[in-house]
């Protein structure tokens, strides 16, 4: 997810896994700037295969 707001941003794609029992890691946040401003990546890591 790629945002300039909050975690709050990703929480609906948490409910979704959630509600279909997909496993997925802790997410994390990578800041960097793009056109003068500043853009959060937050990261997770999925299992597609279990």
């Amino acid at each position: 997810v790629v945002t300039n707001g909050t975690e709050a941003d990703y929480e609906q794609l948490k409910d979704v896994f959630n509600a279909h029992g997909v496993e997925y890691s802790q997410f994390e946040g990578l800041p960097y700037d793009e056109n003068d401003a500043t853009i959060t990546q937050f990261i997770t890591y999925v299992r597609c295969v279990n």
